[in-house]
């Protein structure tokens, strides 16, 4: 009886120490949502232009302690903030939504396509779907 219950108690222990992960929890895959800070961007006139390293413009503005930023929620809306130079904020009302690499953003009365050139943890780059000007724009989290 004793083999009997070590058997069982064994095969229990054995199941519960191989039971399947919560992978669900453990995405490793980049997600647009969340809040993502205006970092750097790069405007051009023309069509099809590709920016160097050097003709990215950093994005500030003289509210030293706030920074620039769009939150991207799971609902499809977004909320950007951007800061005035007494630090005030205005806030956008945005909505967003995503097909396959094409991030389509409504941001004050503007609807765009976005291709996702790069998503990361950390790092969303972005290129407007433009025919007569090129608009790059880097967003870090």
């Amino acid at each position: 009886m004793k083999k009997i219950l070590f058997l069982f108690l064994s095969i229990t222990a054995l199941v519960f120490s191989t039971s399947c992960s919560n992978d669900d929890d453990k995405n490793s895959t980049p997600k647009v949502q969340g809040k993502w800070i205006y970092y750097s961007d790069f405007y051009s006139g023309s069509s099809n232009v590709t920016p160097s390293d050097s003709d990215w413009n950093i994005i500030t503005n003289t509210c030293t302690s706030k920074k620039h930023y769009v939150d991207f929620k799971n609902n499809g809306e977004a909320d950007s903030y951007w800061y005035s130079d007494n630090c005030e904020v205005n806030i956008y009302d945005d909505t967003w939504t995503l097909d396959g690499n094409i991030l389509s953003w409504s941001f004050d009365g503007s609807d765009d396509d976005y291709e996702i050139l790069e998503l990361t943890s950390n790092t969303l780059k972005l290129k407007l779907i433009s025919s007569y000007s090129t608009y790059y724009m880097i967003l870090k989290k």
